[in-house]
């Protein structure tokens, strides 16, 4: 891997990894069930259907980790996920809850008919940015393509 850009939970990466942060993105949660766009309580949403992707330092783990940390307990079996395309598809065609970050929600779902769930609160925004490996150099071309990436990252 010469570079990955990505949003993640910086924190929880591998000491080869080297993460540089362009930007914070705000989490939410979506679904294609209208009435969920209202405002909900946790216990009503512990009982919907959660598809979520396991992997660590994922926006997905950010998100279940501190939903956690408030105390939230997802009481139906979760449908474990780690294919963006996979779980973008669920969230279109099945009545479930994923996660994305705002800025696809505005741009990809939001025009399809998915709809932002009604949460009580938010986490913390995440950051997004540009992931290379520790301790391999990285090339004009990689440079060059970090600084184009940031730079579209603050416009969107």
């Amino acid at each position: 891997m010469d570079v990955s850009f990505c949003i993640v939970e910086p924190t929880e990466l591998p000491n080869e990894l080297t993460f540089q942060q362009f930007r914070t993105v705000n989490m939410v949660a979506v679904t294609r069930k209208k009435d969920l766009a209202k405002p909900q309580s946790w216990e009503a949403l512990t009982h919907e259907q959660w598809v979520l992707n396991p992997s660590p330092a994922t926006t997905d783990a950010y998100f279940h980790s501190w939903m956690s940390r408030k105390g939230v307990k997802l009481r139906n079996k979760t449908i474990l996920c780690r294919s963006a395309q996979m779980l973008s598809s669920l969230v279109e065609e099945l009545d479930v809850i994923a996660v994305c970050p705002e800025p696809l929600y505005y741009a990809r779902l939001a025009p399809a008919g998915i709809y932002r769930v009604g949460l009580p609160e938010l986490p913390e925004p995440i950051p997004m940015g540009a992931l290379t490996m520790t301790h391999m150099p990285k090339s004009q071309a990689v440079q060059d393509l970090i600084s184009i990436a940031e730079h579209i990252s603050l416009k969107i």
